[in-house]
């Protein structure tokens, strides 16, 4: 209620809007208060290009290793919006 959300869509926006940043890839993550972790790898794979059918029937586990291995590489910032 103090504006959290609005103060993180602008640093977002920002980065976004400044493609040459220190980063290649800024994801935003919005965090539901039963912190459902296949959700914030959904959103994460969509925003890295890993979200498909058979990439959602894989295992939490696979999951955070797909995702490790696009982003060990890369400067990125992952904004979680709700915690």
């Amino acid at each position: 209620g103090i504006g959290k959300t609005t103060l993180l869509k602008q640093i977002y926006d920002k980065l976004l809007l400044n493609l040459q940043n220190k980063f290649g890839v800024v994801i935003w993550v919005s965090v539901s208060k039963d912190l459902r972790l296949e959700k914030i790898q959904e959103q994460i794979g969509i925003k890295i290009g890993l979200f498909d059918k058979a990439w959602r029937k894989k295992s939490v586990k696979d999951k955070a290793s797909d995702i490790f291995k696009i982003l060990k590489d890369k400067k990125f910032v992952l904004l979680m919006d709700g915690l």
